[in-house]
């Protein structure tokens, strides 16, 4: 009786609309079974829990496989194309700025650098050039100003503002087919070397080559990976299928157990109600014959008491007439 009413209210007390039909299943129907079987100690209880649970995990490790298939698919689509399209592009352009490098190398001497449309034959004189170029900058209006060329690279000096960093900050930017920045400019004049900045970032190009073909190699065999395992099914699959037939197997054997236990029930309740039901009849008997004995008892009582009286009056008529005669 419990169960089939928990199971009822369990699916009435929702905040959908309630319909005619309700399914005897939802996701505590078996709670007072459960707890009914573990009293009498049937350990098939333990194992249908067991599992449920093993089930949920093999179900939720599914769902991550399919998702991962999902996310295998958009990187060799979209993602990983795109990426090495890139890099490739990067590459290409990195290659070019080293052939400039190659035709304008360092050297012991310096050669020379233009700033702001001035060519500057010494180094000391093109640092305080550029001190000037930063002391003049207007960086309520600007953040970024043409500043020269060096190595056959174009050089623009940048201003990062102090809400952006922890103070305010320039910095030279370097052009060729790509773009490099340098470390923060000294504006001191006595430690100035940011001509010595500018050589040393394009030192970097070439590493900076090398990491770009070990990225692209990298995101070449990630493709190669994860084009190879597109379309892998899950490989606890066969399990899970085993564990699904089994607990469907339990479930039905434990559904039929407790219809059995409700239909033994039943049949005690009714036998129960047909035992009341003859007792009270015996009592009702019972009843009616004691009433109609006392019924019995008074008529007779009544017929006695009629038959003394008329006795007497017959008595009393013979000593009258006895009387009359003397």
């Amino acid at each position: 009786m419990q169960e089939a009413k928990q199971k009822f209210i369990k699916q009435i007390m929702t905040s959908k609309t309630c319909v005619r039909n309700c399914e005897d299943v939802d996701e505590t129907e078996l709670k007072y079974s459960e707890v009914k079987a573990l009293a009498v100690g049937d350990g098939r209880i333990k194992e249908k829990m067991e599992l449920e649970v093993e089930l949920k995990k093999l179900q939720l490790r599914e769902a991550a496989h399919r998702d991962e298939q999902k996310n295998l698919k958009r990187l060799v689509t979209t993602i990983l194309p795109e990426e090495l399209n890139r890099l490739t592009a990067d590459k290409e352009r990195l290659s070019q700025d080293i052939e400039t490098l190659k035709q304008n190398p360092l050297s012991e001497v310096f050669q020379g650098i233009t700033i702001n449309g001035k060519f500057f034959g010494k180094r000391a004189d093109a640092e305080t050039e550029i001190l000037k170029t930063v002391e003049n900058f207007n960086t309520r209006d600007i953040d970024s100003k043409p500043l020269g060329s060096y190595r056959g690279f174009n050089l623009s000096l940048e201003h990062k503002p102090a809400s952006i960093c922890e103070h305010e900050q320039f910095y030279i930017k370097i052009s060729g087919k790509n773009s490099y920045a340098t470390s923060p400019l000294s504006v001191d004049s006595k430690l100035c070397r940011n001509i010595q900045r500018i050589d040393s970032r394009l030192s970097q190009v070439a590493q900076s080559l090398e990491k770009c073909q070990l990225d692209i190699e990298s995101k070449q065999v990630q493709l190669k990976n994860c084009a190879n395992a597109i379309g892998k099914e899950f490989p606890e699959q066969e399990k899970m299928h085993e564990v699904e037939l089994k607990l469907q197997t339990l479930s039905a054997l434990l559904s039929k157990s407790d219809g059995d236990n409700d239909l033994a029930e039943s049949v005690s309740e009714t036998e129960e109600l047909s035992n009341t039901e003859e007792s009270s009849s015996i009592d009702l008997s019972y009843d009616v014959d004691k009433t109609q004995n006392n019924d019995n008892s008074h008529t007779e009582n009544q017929n006695y008491e009629t038959d003394s009286q008329s006795q007497q009056i017959k008595q009393e008529e013979k000593e009258h007439k006895h009387k009359i005669r003397r």
